[in-house]
C-alpha cells in the first residue's frame, strides 16, 4: 500500500498507467498496487455499499494479478 491515505485519484492514475503498460513486470506491479489500494479503500469505506464496491474491485485486481503470475500453459491437442 502507499505510504499515504489511498485516494480514488491515485487509483485512477494507476489504472491509466495500466492501459499503457506493455511489459508483464510493470503490469504485475500495477495490478498489485491497485489491489492493495482498493483493499485500503474498502477498509476505509463509510458505507457497506462502498465497501462492497471497493472490495469487488480488489478481488478483480487480485484475480488478474494471480493470472499474470501463472506461467503460460501450452495448449493441449485433442489428438496425440
Amino acid at each position: 500500500m502507499s505510504e499515504t491515505t489511498p485516494t480514488t485519484t491515485h487509483c485512477a492514475s494507476l489504472a491509466a498507467a495500466l492501459v499503457s503498460a506493455t511489459d508483464r513486470e510493470s503490469r504485475l506491479k500495477l495490478f498489485a498496487e491497485l489491489a492493495d489500494e482498493t483493499l485500503a479503500l474498502a477498509i476505509q469505506a463509510p458505507t457497506a455499499e462502498l465497501e462492497r464496491f471497493w472490495g469487488g474491485l480488489h478481488e478483480g485486481f487480485h484475480t488478474e494479478l494471480l493470472a499474470l503470475r501463472q506461467p503460460a500453459q501450452p495448449k493441449r491437442r485433442w489428438f496425440r
